[in-house]
Parts: structure tokens; sequence; C-alpha cells
């Protein structure tokens, strides 16, 4: 019984963090947001919350793709293409998608709305239980390892970035691929290594390229740091060990191979393709951890925080930056290190950490990265590395909480002098604490401007709970190092504080909405779901923020939601081709400079209407050309000289003019039926990919390019079916090197249990 106390509590306490998110109707989004965006500004009242573009991602992207996930597999179908935003785009291959993910499937079982934070559940209580079973595999007790278990579920990196689930979902693996790769090695167990490549791969799997390279670099520098621990053992050893390790690796790149190959194919192809430069690596050192955020490690909020009354005044976004892994926990970890030298491993954490750290803060360590791993140019900032040092201090408050909930004979050489660095350290840490209160309210007061002091106070509030919580893990270690609380009463203590301060810092921080707010039905809506058929829009955006919410009109991607064919979109990856093709129509570049990943048709022109059969905006455009169909939430014009989506060409002038009619129009499928004397040209104004078929009378025929980025095909006279399919070879070969190394698993896990029953016996 006493063995699933852990989990258990490591379960609870996920489960309070989530709580507001879990019942009924209830669902962790940000849909606030929409409120001050047009047409839902007519149907939802203002959150009154500060903007944070980044949380805005979970409703801009991930919902629309989950939702669109959920509405193709409910259909029958993969959801491979969307052709919904930036005139359609390879869904699929974009890793963030995540569509090969096993764990994604709860978005299929459930709304996609509700299923956000069931997800964001089981992903935090497998993280825990993951590092609580890393750390009990490296030595620590069991009070240690659920310390280590509780501080990593409940960090900052895990909180802050719940509502774009891919960084969590990625990071949900670090700690099994540690303990399984440690494990494999120890035991020279082939049938570990294959366990071990199989959670490689569902890191590779869970949507976020960055995040699992830092992965997969902790994995590596893991792998070869217990190799040469295992060398005393022989060279032929260390050998074997670097094999088993590169099997892991090959077996984990195998298994994801499905999604990999696409997204490697796209990566090449997208609008992130450049060069790695020095001004390109001047600007993504830059955006690295300040080091004045450095005290954010004991005073999260002293920046304030966006989702409390105190505004987020510090640089860059409080998710980029967030570092919290507690105060007990963070003076355990350092415990660790200076009272118990047990164990290599808790240097080579140590290490981490602080290498973790030098990276995040953008040092020119990042040169490795960023010139030596081809494409990390196009990743976000260096300080996503965090993740490793939120995990390393995890796992080292664990042997902090093992050294001071043990017996002392052992642990401490020399008891006194222990006691009186204990005390000193608490002391130091304390009056660290003061001193930020005495800056923060230096800074506040002197660097914002337009500041109340109602606010200053209320992020002061943050400050003077940070040194409370320094007092409260003083008087625990003090009094343990005293001898004056007994082991057992230690652990419950160190326990409770580690809970309630992470549990203090992370409650309510992730907005939750009423799933009915995600996205709900409108008037407008209505209006453009009847009447626009399979034709496209083209909402006019002229700007974007980082700062405020933009006054934004069917922002991109919302069109997906709604099976709206829209010209704009955004997406992490996307095919630069149509970039390029949205800023010849407009004259500029369609990305606002605050985030290139959108495409936005952002002022009216008649060029790149023709490519609309409807102009929607929130302000009358003076255009005698267009006809007004709607004015309500937003004006709606049709256009009566746009280029159709399909559109039939004769091949000679005198022949008689060709006809068409659509006859399916599904997600990876597209068929029409032409009608032509001669023969015709029929031309679809949707991109071109790689990957995309024709079939004319079910006979494959060549696609050819229609003004750079749609697609063509010539029909044979008479009454003839066309097909457009889409059908990627890289996918096809993913797929069969996924499933051949998933039967290769399969057959390991079957002769691994056939293996045991039979020693065992009937």
């Amino acid at each position: 019984m006493l063995k699933i106390l852990p989990p258990i509590l490591i379960l609870i306490c996920v489960v309070v963090l989530l709580f507001p998110a879990l019942p009924g109707g209830r669902a962790l989004l940000p849909a606030g947001d929409l409120a001050y965006m047009s047409p839902w500004n007519s149907v939802l009242e203002p959150a009154g919350l500060q903007w944070n573009p980044l949380m805005w991602d979970a409703l801009a992207q991930f919902y629309p793709w989950r939702a669109l996930y959920n509405e193709a597999l409910h259909d029958g179908e993969l959801p491979l293409w969307n052709p919904r935003q930036l005139c359609g785009a390879p869904l699929y291959a974009n890793v963030q998608s995540a569509v090969f993910y096993p764990l994604n499937l709860i978005f299929y079982v459930m709304d996609p709305a509700r299923a956000f934070g069931f997800s964001a559940l089981l992903h935090l209580f497998l993280a825990g239980l993951f590092t609580f079973l890393l750390a009990r595999a490296l030595g620590a007790s069991p009070v240690g390892a659920t310390v280590s278990g509780l501080t990593y579920a409940l960090c900052a990196f895990n909180v802050t970035w719940l509502e774009l689930p891919t960084f969590v979902n990625v990071a949900t693996w670090l700690p099994l691929i540690l303990l399984l790769i440690r494990l494999a090695l120890t035991r020279a167990s082939n049938y570990l290594c294959v366990a071990a490549g199989a959670a490689v791969g569902m890191a590779l799997l869970a949507g976020h390229f960055q995040i699992a390279f830092y992965t997969l670099f902790a994995a590596f520098a893991w792998g070869i740091w217990t190799a040469f621990e295992l060398r005393r053992s022989g060279s032929r050893r260390l050998v074997r060990s670097l094999a088993r390790l590169a099997s892991i690796a090959v077996f984990g790149f195998g298994l994801a191979a499905i999604q990999l190959l696409p997204s490697f194919e796209l990566a090449v192809l997208s609008h992130r393709t450049e060069p790695a430069t020095l001004a390109g690596y001047s600007r993504y050192a830059a955006s690295g951890l300040p080091g004045m955020n450095l005290i954010t490690a004991f005073v999260p909020d002293f920046f304030g925080n966006p989702s409390k009354n105190s505004p987020f005044w510090g640089m860059g976004n409080y998710a980029e930056y967030a570092m919290y892994v507690g105060i007990l926990p963070l003076i355990l970890a350092v415990t660790a290190m200076a009272f118990d030298r047990r164990g290599r491993h808790k240097l080579f954490f140590a290490i981490l950490a602080a290498f973790s750290i030098l990276i995040a803060l953008g040092t020119p360590l990042n040169a490795i990265f960023y010139y030596g791993v081809p494409g990390f140019n196009a990743t976000g900032s260096p300080a996503r590395i965090l993740l490793l040092y939120c995990l390393s201090m995890s796992i080292l408050a664990g042997f902090g909480a093992t050294a001071f909930t043990g017996k002392w004979p052992g642990r401490f050489p020399n008891l006194l002098a222990g006691r009186m660095s204990m005390t000193l350290f608490v002391l130091g840490v304390t009056g660290f604490a003061f001193l930020a209160a005495g800056l923060y309210t230096s800074l506040a007061l002197t660097q914002i401007p337009g500041m109340t002091s109602e606010q200053t106070y209320s992020g002061l509030y943050g400050v003077f709970i940070a040194v409370g919580l320094f007092f409260v893990a003083a008087a625990i270690l003090v009094w343990r190092a005293a001898g004056m609380i007994r082991p057992s009463l230690t652990a419950g203590l160190i326990i409770l504080a580690t809970v309630s301060d992470l549990l203090l810092f992370g409650y309510n921080y992730n907005v939750v909405s009423p799933a009915s707010a995600v996205y709900p039905p409108t008037h407008g809506i209505s209006f453009l779901q009847e009447f626009t058929d399979r034709d496209r829009i083209m909402p006019i955006n002229s700007r974007w923020s980082l700062v405020n919410i933009p006054p934004a009109i069917l922002p991109p991607n919302s069109a997906t939601v709604y099976a709206l064919y829209d010209m704009q979109g955004y997406d992490s990856l996307f095919p630069g081709a149509y970039k390029r093709f949205a800023a010849k129509l407009q004259g500029q570049d369609p990305s606002p400079i605050q985030n290139g990943n959108m495409v936005l048709f952002r002022s009216y022109s008649r060029r790149a209407a023709r490519y609309a059969k409807y102009v929607v905006s929130s302000a009358a455009i003076p255009d005698p050309a267009l006809q007004l169909v709607y004015e309500d939430e937003f004006f709606v014009y049709e256009n009566p000289n746009a280029l159709p989506r399909a559109e039939v060409f004769r091949l000679d002038p005198r022949d008689p003019p060709p006809t068409f009619r659509w006859t399916h129009d599904l997600l990876n499928q597209v068929e029409l039926k032409v009608m032509s004397q001669k023969g015709a040209r029929l031309v679809l104004r949707d991109t071109l990919y790689p990957g995309w078929k024709a079939y004319v009378e079910e006979k494959p025929v060549p696609i050819q390019p229609y003004e750079g980025i749609f697609r063509s095909v010539v029909v044979s006279p008479g009454s003839a079916p066309v097909m457009f399919k889409f059908e990627p070879s890289s996918l096809r070969v993913g797929m069969y090197i996924s499933l051949l190394f998933l039967a290769a698993c399969a057959a390991c896990v079957t002769l691994r249990v056939a293996g045991t029953y039979g020693r065992r016996g009937p």
C-alpha cells in the first residue's frame, strides 16, 4: 500500500492544480480573448485578463488543429491536409499538429475543447510519475523521489506551457527516457533498449522539435555519462553500452519516422528555411533569458504575472523565461550537492542545470547548436532549455530531501559544520529575498510608466510570498539540522511545503473558460457558412500586436473551426511558396513584424481579392466593384470578378466552353466531373504540394503548376471524372519504417513475456 502512495499523491496534486478545467463544460483555453475580436465580441463578455500572445496560440493553432483532427477521424479520414487555411496546407507534416501521437487520441474520444484539460492532467501525472521512478532508480528515498516527482510535475516550465500542449507532452517523456537508458545500460538489457527507444519515439511524436532536441541532447549526454561510469567493467562493456545507446536512438527515430520524414520534407520547403547568419544568431541569442530574470528562480512573479492582478512588465514573455521549481526544492537541490556527495549522477544533473542556464542566458555556447545543428536557427528562444534545468533541480531536490529525512551518520561527516553551513545558507537566501523586495519596489516605482500604486502593491505581494516561503523552508531545515524534529515529521513538512509553494504558484495561472465560449457560433459566421459554399474568404487584418489584444476580424485559423476556406493562416511550418505568393499579391510582407508565422491580408486590393469570392472587413470598403451582402458583426462583400476555386479552360479557343461540377470535396481528396467536347484544362486553386496526385478517369496524370502555386490537369474529351488525391510518398515511406520498428518492438515484448512465462511455468 505504501508503494502506491507517492503516485496517488502526485495525481491528487495535479488534479488540484487543474481542477478548474476538469468539471463538465470547462476548457483549458483562453476563450476570453475572443471577446475582443470580431465577430465574437457580439456574443462574449470581455474577461479582463492581460493579453498573453503565447497563450493565444492555444486558441489560434492548437484548438483548430485538434478540432480538425477530431472531425477528420470521426469522418473516417486521416487529418493529413487542411484545405481551410493558406489555400491549403499539409496539416500532418507540421509536427505540432501531432497527428500520430498516440495520447492525442483523447481529442478523438472527447470534445476537443474539454480534452485540453484532461490531456494536461494525463501528461503532468506521467511527468511526475516518471520522475519519481527515475529518482528512485538513482538512489533517492521514497520521500525524496516523491519530492522530485512533485517538483517536476508542478514546476514553472510545465505549468506555464500547459495551454500549448506540445511543449509539456514532449517534456513528459524526458525522465522516462533517462530512466530506461540507465536501466538498459547498467543491466545490459536489449529489451530495455527497445523500451527506451519507444520512449524516444513518443517524445518525437509528441509535437515540438525544439523541446524534443533538448530532450534528446540530455538523453545522449546521460547515456554517455552512464557508459563511462560502466567503463570500470572493461573497455568491452563501454563499447557495448555505446552500441546500445545507438540502438536506442535508431529505434526511437525509426518509430517516429511516420512523422519525421513528412516534417523534414515540409521544413525544406517551408517559410522558415533560411541560412544561419551572424545577424540571425545575434537576434537568436538576444532572445535568451535576461540576466536580471535569474531572480525569478527565487521570486517567480518579480516582474509581475500575466494571469494575476499585477501586469507582467518584464522582457519577453513570462513563459519563455519561467524557471521556478519552488523555494524549498531549490534549497534542497543545493544541499544535495553541498552535503551529500554519494552518487556521481548528482554531478551530472548539477552540470546539466548549469549548462542549461548558460544556454538560456544566450551565451556564446549557443553557437554550438545554432550553427552545428541543421535547422536549429529557425527555433524559438534558447531559454526553452530551462526544461532541463527544471528536471535537474527536481532530481537534485529529491536527493536533498533524502539526506534531510534519513539518518545523519554517514551523511554529514562533520555535523557541526553541516549545521553551521546550513544556517548561513538559509540566512543568506532569506536576506536575498528581502533584497529582492526592495529592488522590486525600486524598479516598479521608477521604470513602469503609468503603473498605479495598487498594481505595484499587488506585484509586491508576490515578493512577500516568496520571503514567507524562504522563512518556512529555513525553519524546516534548520530545525532538522539542529535535531529538533524527527525524520518522519521532516518528510511530511518538506512535502507539504513543496506542494503548497508550487500549487500557490501554478493554481489559476492558466486561463479556464466555458467550453461553449470556444469559437461560439454567431450570426455572421452562420451567414458565411451558408453562402460561401466552397468559395474562399479574405478577411482584412491590418496589424497584429504582442502588447495589446489586436482588433482582429476572423483571425487566422478560425476558418478551420467553421469549415470555411480562408486565404490567411497561422502555422509554425507552412509552404514558403504560398508566403511569397501572398507577398506578391499585397506588395509587402504578409507576415506582421511581431509574428513571422502568420499570413495576413493587411489591406484591401483588387489584385489580392481576385482569389477570394468574399471579402470580410471591419470597415466599409469604397470599391464599386464589390457588392455588400452582409452588414452586422462585420462587412461581407461579394466579389463578382473573383476567380473561382475551380475553373475549366478550353484547350482550343474554337472549342465550345467546357463545364464542370463538384462531386466530392474532402480534406485529402477533391473530385470534380468535367464535361468538354475536345478536352479541357482544369485549374484547382488549391496549393500544390508534394504528394498530391491527379487521376482522370481513374488513370494517373501529371499535375502542372498554375500561377506557380496552384494545380492544373489536362482533361480528356467527354464526361471525365477528375480526382485530386493527397498520397504523399514521405508519409508512405515513414509509415512503412514505423510499422517495421513497431513490429520489432512487439516481437521483443512477445519474446520477453513468453520467456518470463516459460521460466515460471504454467
